[in-house]
Formats: structure tokens, sequence, C-alpha cells
């Protein structure tokens, strides 16, 4: 759960321009991860920040949990996948409150 919370963190430090941002939050990005993000402009991210404990949405089993992460704009379910046996979890995809959950 500690790598949701860092990677939803690292996507709401807008405080940096668009290449920095990225460099940032890449690590912590699936390969899908990084295609969908890489041309965000964190200019336009609003001022949200974590505001409490995560909790697990669903877990299947497997290679894939969501996590929920309180946040000042409500939950932000955060899709964490392990690509390759032995990696840690990384952030496949951010579903934000105003996506529909």
């Amino acid at each position: 759960m500690d790598s949701a919370v860092a990677a939803l963190e690292a996507y709401y430090a807008t405080d940096k321009d668009a290449d920095e941002w990225f460099d940032d939050l890449q690590p912590m990005l699936s390969r899908q991860g990084q295609v969908a993000y890489e041309t965000v402009d964190p200019t336009v991210i609003p001022d949200v920040e974590v505001t409490g404990d995560p909790s697990v949405v669903r877990h299947e089993g497997g290679g894939a949990i969501t996590i929920a992460v309180p946040t000042t704009a409500g939950d932000v379910q955060v899709e964490l996948i392990v690509e390759e046996a032995g990696h840690d979890w990384s952030v496949d995809r951010f579903r934000f409150p105003s996506d529909g959950g």
C-alpha cells in the first residue's frame, strides 16, 4: 500500500516542470502506466493532498491489486500490478473520483 500512496503523492507533486514531474513518477509506473501518463501536463492537475490511510478495494490474487487512497478530492483508486515475478508493485492506473471511481 505504501507504493500506492508514494505514487499518488508524486502524481500530485505539481510544483515541478513536466519533465521533472514525470521523471519522479515514472519509476513507480508500469510500462502501460508510463505510456498513459507521460504526456500529462502537471499544471492542469488540481491541488490535492492525501488525507488518510489506504485500504484494499480489490485483490483477487495474483499480480494485481486495487488500493483506495483518501484525498481532499475523494478516494483515488490506485491499480497496482506486478509486471514480472520478483519485481515490486507498479501503478498501472489511477482512477480519480471525477472518473466515476
